[in-house]
């Protein structure tokens, strides 16, 4: 169930343009975005064919997502056991 909303896509990023850190809106099709992101923690994610709009990147704290990404889980269930929690996003605005 999503957020009772969807918005089309922003313009596609081109190939190789993921990086690790890169925010991305996560959707099953094309302009179905609504609440869900990806945070590409590494190699497959960055290899990703530019099909999820680029939003964002992450500037500080790669170190955490390696962190976050050893936290656990399988490929059927990639859930940590433990997962870890968001305490504060800072969202800064570039021209």
């Amino acid at each position: 169930m999503g957020p009772g909303y969807t918005f089309p896509d922003d313009p596609l990023p081109p190939a190789g343009t993921y990086q690790v850190g890169s925010l991305v809106v996560a959707h099953e099709r094309p302009d179905d975005n609504g609440s869900q992101f990806l945070i590409l923690l590494g190699p497959q994610g960055v290899e990703l064919p530019p099909v999820f709009p680029l939003f964002g990147q992450v500037t500080q704290g790669l170190d955490v997502l390696a962190r976050i990404g050893a936290a656990g889980g399988t490929t059927a269930d990639p859930s940590p056991e433990d997962p870890p929690t968001i305490e504060r996003i800072d969202i800064i605005e570039t021209p």
